[in-house]
């Protein structure tokens, strides 16, 4: 994911005295089940409202894909194909990441399914909450509703994201 990241942001950087100022406008969905179809569905609300959403990250494009073809737009003096990001991304993923920064986020769920990798149901909702570790308070965490785990997690991170719950 970082390497995604800071490629998307260094295209920022290049297009900002291009004309082709481009916002990176991240959505980022995990949690143990229902992450490809919460993803895939935003992805589709998008694009009938008339966005260009990449639609992808553990699910079908890595995000790196959407920063290659970026990189392509923007040598080519041309806008990006994309206006936005909705990406599912998993708890591996999420354990070693500094710079991603989802402008929404959310953890669906969290089910004993990977216990044999984090060891314990804290270590991984330490790694899945760490999707909001960078967020501040002009963006949104979703939590599901009375997930006491996920909520202590969340707070661990000094998030100031924006709080609603599912």
């Amino acid at each position: 994911l970082d390497f995604a990241v800071a490629a998307l942001e260094l295209v920022d950087a290049c297009q900002a005295g291009s004309g082709h100022k481009h916002e990176q406008v991240m959505c980022a969905i995990t949690g143990t089940n229902g992450k490809s179809t919460v993803t895939t569905f935003v992805g589709q609300l998008l694009s009938a409202c008339g966005r260009s959403p990449f639609v992808g990250g553990n699910l079908g494009s890595p995000l790196s894909m959407a920063a290659a073809e970026r990189i392509q737009a923007l040598r080519a003096g041309k806008p990006s194909q994309y206006d936005s990001f909705i990406v599912e991304v998993s708890s591996y993923q999420l354990e070693l990441c500094e710079r991603f920064h989802p402008r929404a986020a959310t953890i669906l769920n969290l089910t004993p399914d990977h216990l044999a990798r984090h060891g314990t149901m804290e270590a991984y909702a330490a790694a899945k909450a760490n999707v909001f570790r960078r967020m501040t308070e002009e963006d949104i965490a979703l939590l599901p509703t009375g997930d006491k785990l996920l909520q202590q997690q969340f707070e661990a991170t000094h998030s100031h994201a924006t709080v609603w719950y599912l």
